[in-house]
Order: C-alpha cells, then sequence, then structure tokens
C-alpha cells in the first residue's frame, strides 16, 4: 500500500500519481502526451482513515471543458448559459477526483480493459481544461467506505460499454 498525505500530492505531477489496492488490474500511469487518451487508475490512499465519522466530507461535481481545445472553451462559454455545450465531469471526495471514460490505454487488448472508471488529482485531468466545481453536499461514509463502493461500482461501468449519448462520465457522476 503507497501512502502520501495531502501536502506531499501538491508536490507531485498529475500524471506521476500512486497506485494502490485496485484489485485485480495492472498498474498503469497515463501518458504526459495530451495525444494519447488513455485512463489514470488508481487511488492515493492518504494514510489512513482517522476520520471523525461526526464530520461529513464535502463532495463537489467538478466540470471540465472537453478536451484542451480554445474553440471548445470558447463555445462552451457561449452555449453553458442556455444549458448546453462539450463537457467532462468528475466526483471529487477525499481529495481524491473519480470519474468514467471509454478509451484504452496503448498496448491494450479489449479483453484486458475491465473497468472504465478511473481517478486522478482533483481538478488535474490532463485530457479537459477545469471550467468549475459545484458543491453536491456531503457524504458521511469513511474514506475506506467510499473507496469500497466505488470498487464496488467498477464491474457496472466496464470500458467497454462507454457510449458517448447513453453512458459517459455524465452518467457516472
Amino acid at each position: 500500500l503507497l501512502s502520501a498525505s495531502l501536502s506531499d500530492t501538491s508536490m507531485m505531477e498529475p500524471d506521476i500519481w500512486l497506485e494502490a489496492n485496485l484489485p485485480a488490474t495492472k498498474m498503469r500511469r497515463r501518458s504526459s502526451d495530451s495525444s494519447s487518451s488513455t485512463p489514470r487508475w488508481g487511488y492515493l490512499h492518504r494514510g489512513g482513515t482517522s476520520k471523525d465519522m461526526e464530520d461529513d466530507e464535502p463532495v463537489r461535481l467538478n466540470i471540465y471543458d472537453l478536451g484542451k481545445s480554445n474553440t471548445v472553451q470558447s463555445l462552451n462559454g457561449w452555449l453553458k448559459p442556455v444549458g448546453i455545450g462539450a463537457f467532462h465531469c468528475a466526483v471529487q471526495v477525499y481529495g481524491v477526483e473519480w470519474s468514467y471514460g471509454g478509451w484504452l490505454e496503448e498496448g491494450l487488448k479489449d479483453s484486458e480493459a475491465k473497468t472504465g472508471i478511473w481517478s486522478c488529482l482533483p481538478q488535474m485531468s490532463v485530457d479537459h481544461t477545469f471550467r468549475e466545481a459545484v458543491p453536491m453536499g456531503s457524504i458521511s461514509m469513511s474514506e475506506d467506505e467510499t473507496v469500497e463502493l466505488i470498487y464496488s461500482l467498477m464491474e457496472e461501468w466496464p470500458m467497454s460499454e462507454y457510449d458517448i449519448l447513453n453512458k459517459n462520465c455524465c452518467h457516472f457522476c
């Protein structure tokens, strides 16, 4: 089990994120080449769950402009006020951002790719441009219980079932 404190994560590059505890999957690291859209897997364990159960953990919806294009960013600026645009989203809880995508990492076969759920540092997706965070309330589950819940969803959100209109990151969040 790899561990780091929150203060340590601020010193890390978002693409060199530690991995631990991902059952039955290969350890992977996302390429820093933005042309290579590969999921980043790995939960950064922050050294235990000494969380006081009386304090609920805030949950945020992190919204990104889809991709890194200035054109998409401009269009979303105009279209967002009327409720449309090209966006990516992720849920942030316990200092980790979780999302869903359907692309294969280079060198993997379809049969080796299982879940489309992936994680990264909050507001640091390398494939999209962060736009805003929306508070969604709080969760009273512990960090370990929350991660267990996400792991239990991995079979229900396989990479192979990703559909841009019917089963995407927005549906997952």
